[in-house]
């Protein structure tokens, strides 16, 4: 989409000196309806501010204003208007939706919105949205399962059995099982010259996979705003 062109030799900044009105306007954007203040509109928009100059007559016969681009793409542009606050379309399942910002970015351009526009041309929104990934082993199962985590995280449970040598007391007792350092020299003595001797038990590990979504929503709100050093 091709930005529109200003009257011929008439600067941006003009126009923003000429726009002088302040009740709500309507707008209609392709086959969709909106109503804001022109204050909203112009601030950041050369293409609003010339559009809603007093020099010159644009509005309908409903007094309303023709804008002829993408409707479901406005929601959008009048959104970030109306806040400062730039667009993240992340889903889950699914990650960011490059398709929407790459039709946003024609959009911002055409209405000359640079600050979204380089918010989008530069992704800087794969900067807001982070996935951190943890990777644990764990034996006792029970300990993982019955627990509550926040909305934002996600579970993955990879079970596996493996063989788990316990150490075996040459003398028999019990409490000596697992722990050879238990035994003391009546213990090796009766060792056989092959060295210790192990039971093998089944034991079920289980490997989870943790994903934690973390959103800067401060990267939103302060791109293109930092102050100058």
């Amino acid at each position: 989409m091709d930005s529109p062109e200003l009257p011929s030799g008439t600067p941006a900044e003009s126009c923003l000196v000429e726009t002088a009105k302040s009740e709500p306007i309507k707008l209609q954007v392709g086959e969709r309806h909106f109503v804001t203040l022109p204050s909203t509109l112009t601030a950041e928009s050369p293409y609003f501010a010339c559009l809603l100059s007093s020099r010159w007559q644009n509005n309908q016969a409903d007094r309303s204003y023709f804008v002829d681009a993408d409707g479901d793409l406005f929601v959008y542009i009048l959104r970030y208007l109306r806040s400062g606050t730039l667009p993240i379309f992340y889903r889950t399942p699914g990650g960011h939706d490059y398709g929407k910002y790459q039709a946003l970015i024609g959009e911002a351009e055409y209405f000359g919105i640079e600050r979204l526009k380089n918010w989008l041309k530069k992704r800087e929104y794969e900067n807001a949205v982070k996935v951190e990934h943890w990777v644990r082993e764990h034996e006792d199962l029970e300990s993982i399962l019955y627990k509550t985590y926040n909305s934002n995280v996600e579970l993955e449970y990879h079970p596996t059995w493996t063989v788990r040598k316990i150490y075996k007391c040459p003398r028999g007792i019990v409490l000596h099982r697992g722990n050879p350092s238990a035994c003391g020299r009546q213990c090796r003595n009766a060792m056989d010259e092959d060295g210790p001797e192990y039971d093998e038990e089944d034991l079920l590990k289980t490997i989870t996979i943790t994903r934690t979504l973390v959103f800067d929503h401060t990267k939103a709100s302060e791109f293109g705003n930092e102050p100058l050093l």
